[in-house]
């Protein structure tokens, strides 16, 4: 059973505050969801997030769970009312879905939600310097255009030897490298290095197993391998 998610009045236009001044903005704000992924027949989770290729969303929030590792893992997925419901038949190669297993709120911006803090090894091979990463993350910047334009969106890249491989953006900083692995497993891109611009995404990066280097512009933790 889903919980529909209702707002009692619409909020006021924003208004931007600068140089000691008050005034109203055309911009809008960025659009939020509640998307629920109901998976096998029962409802798995229910993700705030911002109402884009959700299929991608729900295929890395699968993948990050270590429920699915490839996309031949998921038999059906369909997108139902008006884009608020994923539903996803899983394949038999999948592991099994943990409904029976309690949730876990992660720590970071806002919550989270996982089933797991077990930490993964991570693989090497790449090798890159703290030029080039920082490199990156002024390209990344640079090419999240959603938090340019209204400051309201967090971002994440897949780099790889070419340079800028995949670029999500979304209203939660957890949701971004999820999209990574979805639209990862969309595009069937060979993952390189993977960074995001704020914070930490334990959950997220401990399961791109396939990114053998993970960098963040802020402070990691100690589930969270970098």
């Amino acid at each position: 059973m889903t919980t529909e998610v209702r707002r009692a009045a619409r909020p006021a236009p924003p208004r931007l505050y600068r140089d000691g001044k008050l005034s109203e903005t055309d911009r809008p704000p960025p659009p939020e969801r509640a998307i629920t992924l109901i998976v096998d027949g029962e409802e798995l989770a229910t993700i705030a997030c911002s109402p884009v290729r959700v299929i991608a969303l729900a295929l890395g929030f699968l993948r990050v769970e270590d429920i699915i590792q490839t996309a031949e893992d998921v038999a059906l997925m369909e997108v139902c009312d008006e884009e608020t419901v994923v539903k996803v038949r899983l394949a038999p190669t999948a592991r099994a879905v943990p409904h029976d297993r309690k949730r876990i709120l992660t720590s970071g911006c806002g919550r989270g939600v996982t089933f797991s803090l077990d930490v993964v090894p991570v693989e090497g091979g790449m090798s890159v310097s703290p030029e080039q990463l920082m490199a990156w993350m002024e390209e990344l910047l640079e090419s999240a255009h959603g938090y340019r334009e209204h400051g309201g969106t967090h971002a994440a890249g897949l780099f790889g030897a070419a340079g800028l491989e995949l670029l999500t953006e979304d209203i939660g900083r957890h949701n971004t490298v999820d999209r990574i692995a979805g639209e990862a497993l969309c595009a069937v891109t060979s993952c390189g290095c993977s960074t995001t611009p704020g914070g930490s995404c334990s959950r997220q990066l401990r399961s791109l197993r396939r990114s053998p280097l993970r960098a963040t512009r802020a402070l990691s933790i100690s589930l969270q391998p970098t």
